[in-house]
């Protein structure tokens, strides 16, 4: 077992499993129920989806930060270093604190073959876990239904959207893609759903499951402001009729924005216009992320996110020269 450095802990880890992926909850369960005995966190979001999902992440984090919660945030993949998938009040967590919580489950694993994915979710619950925290916000890592991150017990689920990625592991169409999705759902509890004109499989789903639905264009929803540049949220549920406007258009999604402040309000915040300054301020790096006012960084990967950077260039870069 290595001990010296955070990436011998990295390198180990990979060699767990053969394989990269190898969706499934058999193998995280018993090693989650041997490490957690209470709560996370008073609430526990999971946030599922084919895109947005770190920009609503990070939208309720910050949302929740400003009103003065405790927020653990877990999220993937990283960009330069492995700290920024675990995060606690907006900072990375260092590195003795990640080598102590890989040297626990790896204690409690015994001889389980754990994925690099299944490993690194148990470290982060891990520590959320003694971190005496009022949220935790975890972002599934591919599909819903076996992904790790699905053994958590959610207080409220968030569906970003459903777009083709990821066939050879989620299925050939949205339908069925949606119905994997859907899967992160609880019985009884809030499921927020972000994107217009869904597949039939996600509400099947979340029927089957007795998920309570806050649907996007009928519960909550926005209006953009192409001229004047901005745009208005509302919520129009459970005898609560909520707006905030003129929100200034920024980097990341409207979509992405209208599911966390949702998700605020159902976690028993109260939304008002000062709220905006938070929502524009938000930010996420490489995503639709200008550099010296010269340069454009975009981890997107897949069409539906192409089309959505297709969007930002057109909105910001009306007269520049593109290359």
């Amino acid at each position: 077992m290595p001990k010296r450095s955070l990436e011998h802990w990295l390198s180990y880890i990979e060699t767990l499993n053969p394989e990269e992926i190898e969706l499934g909850l058999d193998r995280i369960r018993p090693v989650y129920e041997k490490l957690i005995n209470s709560p996370l966190a008073e609430k526990i979001i999971l946030v599922g989806g084919t895109n947005g999902k770190g920009s609503t992440v990070e939208y309720l984090s910050e949302l929740l930060r400003d009103k003065n919660k405790r927020v653990g945030t877990y999220t993937s993949p990283h960009l330069f270093s492995f700290n920024e998938r675990i995060r606690i009040n907006g900072k990375e967590c260092s590195d003795s604190s990640i080598l102590n919580s890989f040297m626990t489950v790896e204690r409690a694993r015994e001889s389980i073959p754990l994925t690099y994915f299944e490993f690194s979710t148990l470290a982060a619950i891990q520590i959320f876990s003694e971190s005496e925290l009022d949220v935790v916000i975890l972002e599934v890592g591919l599909g819903g239904r076996l992904d790790a991150v699905n053994v958590v017990e959610p207080d409220i689920s968030i569906l970003t959207n459903v777009e083709l990625d990821h066939q050879d592991w989620l299925g050939n169409n949205r339908e069925v893609i949606g119905k994997e999705k859907a899967d992160i759902f609880r019985e009884g509890k809030p499921a927020v759903l972000a994107q217009k004109n869904l597949p039939k499989s996600v509400f099947q789903e979340a029927i089957r499951k007795e998920a309570v639905l806050y649907t996007l264009n009928t519960d909550f929803g926005y209006e953009i402001d192409e001229i004047a540049d901005n745009w208005s949220y509302f919520f129009s549920k459970d005898d609560k009729n909520l707006t905030i406007s003129k929100i200034n258009l920024t980097n990341l999604s409207v979509e992405s924005a209208s599911a966390a402040l949702t998700t605020f309000i159902l976690l028993g915040e109260e939304i008002n216009e000062d709220l905006k300054i938070v929502i524009e301020k938000t930010n996420l790096k490489g995503r639709c992320e200008v550099i010296k006012n010269k340069f454009l960084l975009d981890v997107s990967h897949n069409p539906a996110a192409v089309e959505n950077l297709k969007r930002f260039i057109r909105r910001n870069f009306k007269k520049r020269k593109r290359i």
